[in-house]
């Protein structure tokens, strides 16, 4: 049953949710890198995998799949990674190369293939 008060509700919900990403990193932590417990982050090894990082109010079967395609690294880290990647190419055939402005074949499909997993996780509708 919610709450009457709205305020209540969201505060519940955000230290729920904190709560649960705590005892995540609590498990999975420390630091892949560097062994560090402070500012952990979750970093998707194969970012074309990536649904969404905001997986903590989903179901544990649901986020499970989603986290089994990440590792914990500090915000220092995940940094240097993040940026190590993005000085690489982008890969053709990928929605994230179509974000950056590609435009050929390969990548107009890739968009229309993430475009379609969008649209059938927010719908719910079937993936043709």
């Amino acid at each position: 049953m919610p709450y009457k008060d709205l305020q209540k509700q969201r505060q519940y919900q955000l230290a729920y949710l904190k709560k649960r990403r705590q005892e995540w990193f609590d498990i999975n932590g420390p630091c892949r890198y560097c062994g560090s417990d402070s500012v952990l982050e979750l970093h998707h090894l194969d970012s074309r995998t990536k649904i969404t990082h905001r997986v903590w109010s989903w179901s544990k079967e649901r986020r499970e799949v989603e986290l089994s395609k990440c590792i914990v690294l500090c915000s220092v880290c995940h940094l240097k990674v993040t940026i190590q990647q993005l000085s690489k190419p982008v890969c053709h055939g990928t929605h994230n190369a179509y974000a950056s402005g590609c435009r050929c074949d390969d990548c107009r499909h890739g968009q229309k293939l993430y475009m379609r997993l969008y649209s059938a996780k927010t719908k719910k509708a079937p993936i043709v």
